[in-house]
């Protein structure tokens, strides 16, 4: 008997057991409201997250745009200065030539052994001359032969120009020729009288016209005899 008492003892749970039973569950119950709400936040979060990254790659395209307009412009506004150096070269060039013809030829009134004795020993020497600059004598003993040059260039172009025409007119006025259909610069013609082409057309007309006319009665005898003609299919139906 004492036996059993220690039995229903042993295996009824305490109050102690009890009361941290109770706590575990409500501990467990906190715990997952906690993991639920720490869930939707971080849902939530996510697509905040996503709508601003949505909303920063618009203003990034704008910003890469935008450098490279700037890009642009820096490019264009970099080219005049690009042509700064040869600009500068040419005037150079320019005012070089002028100072050498001026000083050559100070009085073109006067001839050139009157002028000479007046010529200073040295010729003005320019702002910025360039390294190894040719003398004013040489330069202006260049140019009529440059300017005789560039003459005879252009003078052989147009040659070139006017032989390409002169071929194709002896071409064209050849094709004339054989078809029969040239006429001599300043005549007039009403109608050719040995107008072979038109021979030719008239010929082979004349030609169909009389074959035509040959063919009509064998055709129409022909004609006649296949209407004449019994049918296989018409024949093997009657039988």
């Amino acid at each position: 008997m004492h036996t059993g008492c220690l039995n229903v003892l042993a295996t009824d749970p305490s109050i102690s057991h009890t009361q941290n039973l109770t706590s575990l569950h409500l501990a467990h119950t906190t715990l997952v409201e906690t993991h639920g709400s720490t869930l939707a936040s971080l849902q939530h979060l996510g697509s905040t997250n996503t709508t601003l990254t949505s909303q920063l790659t618009e203003p990034a395209q704008v910003i890469d745009a935008l450098k490279d307009q700037i890009e642009l412009a820096k490019g264009d506004a970099q080219q005049p200065l690009w042509r700064v150096p040869m600009h500068k070269k040419q005037e150079w060039t320019t005012s070089r030539l002028m100072n050498a013809s001026s000083n050559v030829y100070p009085n073109l009134g006067l001839s050139f052994p009157n002028t000479s004795p007046r010529l200073p020993l040295s010729p003005t020497t320019p702002s910025t001359p360039a390294p190894h600059a040719e003398s004013p004598h040489a330069l202006l003993n260049e140019l009529p032969s440059l300017k005789s040059r560039s003459e005879s260039e252009i003078t052989n172009t147009e040659l070139e120009e006017k032989v390409d025409k002169l071929e194709q007119g002896l071409f064209e006025l050849s094709g004339e020729i054989a078809k029969g259909r040239h006429i001599p610069p300043n005549t007039h013609v009403l109608q050719l009288v040995d107008n072979f082409e038109q021979q030719w057309f008239d010929l082979r007309q004349a030609t169909l016209d009389k074959l035509r006319s040959e063919n009509v009665a064998p055709l129409d005898r022909l004609y006649t005899l296949e209407l004449s003609t019994p049918h296989p299919s018409t024949t093997s139906k009657r039988r």
